[in-house]
């Protein structure tokens, strides 16, 4: 199949990031969650070069080099979050009831992997990206004039199978409002 040489409608706006236990043999998962709003303006996927290795002879002449694959992290904010997408990143019980009733948070290191993806829900056609294999991480954060929120850390992975991909793009069908 011939690669496309057009490019798809915009996404503007409705970005919702998506996350779900990493399937077996990590595969995409079969079920996402939406982790609902990302703060205005706080999206970005950051990249660090891949080590670099060199093979120098006596004189200091360059023979030869391998480049490592880079590193990916994709940094965002996610407001108004409820109680259960706190739960995704967080060990969380409740205690009490009523204005008495706390969220107590008893970790907030989750070991296993999830997948992650994100999109616009709203514009169909337009470009999705997912990661089978993720290591995410919120931590949490308050501003004065915005309340609550956090920052979510997605470190994408090499899934452990032969011919995988480290993450790849789609696009947006008819009627996806979920992950």
């Amino acid at each position: 199949m011939a690669l496309s040489t057009t490019s798809k409608p915009t996404a503007w706006g409705s970005i919702h990031a998506f996350i779900g236990t990493t399937g077996t043999n990590d595969a995409m998962a079969a079920t996402l969650y939406d982790l609902g709003s990302i703060k205005d303006d706080d999206f970005s996927i950051e990249t660090e070069e891949g080590e670099v290795y060199e093979l120098k002879d006596i004189n200091g002449k360059l023979l030869d080099t391998l480049t490592q694959e880079p590193r990916l992290t994709i940094n965002c904010s996610l407001i108004k979050m409820s109680e259960t997408t706190m739960g995704k990143f967080w060990t969380v019980t409740e205690d009490g009831e009523g204005d008495a009733r706390k969220l107590k948070v008893t970790s907030m290191v989750q070991n296993g992997y999830m997948s992650f993806q994100f999109k616009n829900i709203n514009a169909v056609g337009s470009e999705t990206f997912e990661a089978a294999k993720c290591k995410v991480s919120m931590e949490p954060k308050y501003e004065k004039d915005k309340g609550f929120s956090g920052d979510l850390k997605i470190e994408i992975l090499w899934p452990d199978r032969a011919g995988a991909e480290l993450f790849q793009f789609g696009v947006v069908a008819a009627a996806s409002n979920n992950g």
